[in-house]
């Protein structure tokens, strides 16, 4: 879900089965808009249902969508009107080691922040400048933040961004998401659960 450009409505956007077709749907005071905005973009998520796993987020200033794709090895990113809801300029970032899976953006839409799970030995907790230029360019700007993190990213109020652990008692974070790289300021496992468990 994400703020349409009126600063009152609310878009929800899915993906379908089987196609590339992505629904945004209009929540307005009135309630939710039945007839879908439907863009034909990216890739067609079909085969094993793992392929479909990971976050889908768009960005704080409504302009750029991204999903993981954790089958696939990929995230693919996009534009997105939030004014129109239409999806356009499908970007993917392929071959991602592990299966990325959490999905964040920096509190001034510049930076994207990938973490993996499963199927590699060292969850790693990725960086990608899209400001860097072409998808090429956004793909060799990747910075490894941390490993052995292994799960969902979410920015909170604070703009700080805290990062699931699968499995621990404590949460990660990353206390500088809009700076490039090591002044990004990720703390491993910080956060203590009180005794309860990712």
């Amino acid at each position: 879900a994400v703020g349409h450009a009126n600063g009152f409505d609310t878009w929800v956007i899915t993906q379908k089965w089987n196609t590339n077709d992505i629904y945004a749907y209009l929540i307005t005071n009135e309630g939710v808009n039945q007839t879908p905005v439907v863009s034909h973009a990216g890739m067609v998520i079909t085969g094993d249902i793992d392929n479909a796993n990971g976050y889908m987020k768009v960005s704080p200033n409504g302009e750029v969508l991204a999903k993981g794709n954790a089958g696939l090895h990929t995230v693919e990113i996009f534009d997105f009107n939030n004014a129109s809801g239409q999806v356009s300029n499908a970007r993917t970032i392929p071959g991602i080691a592990g299966e990325p899976y959490g999905i964040e953006f920096s509190s001034d839409s510049k930076l994207l922040y990938v973490n993996t799970w499963k199927n590699n030995g060292g969850k790693f907790l990725y960086q990608y400048n899209l400001e860097a230029g072409t998808i090429d360019d956004i793909i060799a700007s990747k910075y490894i933040v941390a490993s052995g993190t292994e799960g969902a990213l979410q920015i909170a109020p604070d703009n700080r961004i805290y990062v699931a652990m699968r499995g621990s008692g404590n949460l990660s974070r990353i206390n500088q998401p809009n700076e490039i790289g090591a002044d990004c300021g990720f703390e491993y496992g910080t956060i203590s659960l009180g005794g309860r468990t990712c």
